[in-house]
């Protein structure tokens, strides 16, 4: 008995001491891919937002979940900022 306590007690801890948060997997799209390629430093910056918005979102929610996104980038019209799909 004193070992299952002191077992279901460690298990406990371990348990307890994990950070859970949200999770992205970014994935280049196509035409990010082909910017990297083009355009190397503009392809930085392009990613490195999606980076920068992606640990925002994680250091606010605590849900353990993994998100995978395919991040793209294209030409969008006169005053659009940006655009969604999905899959």
């Amino acid at each position: 008995m004193k070992w299952h306590l002191a077992g279901t007690l460690g298990a406990l801890a371990i348990v307890a001491g994990q950070a859970h948060a949200l999770t992205f997997n970014l994935t280049d799209g196509a035409g990010l891919i082909s910017l990297q390629g083009s355009n190397p430093a503009l392809y930085t910056q392009v990613r490195q937002g999606f980076v920068d918005a992606a640990a925002l979102w994680s250091a606010r929610l605590s849900d353990n979940v993994t998100i995978n996104i395919t991040i793209d980038y294209s030409a969008l019209g006169a005053g659009v900022l940006g655009s969604t799909s999905n899959t």
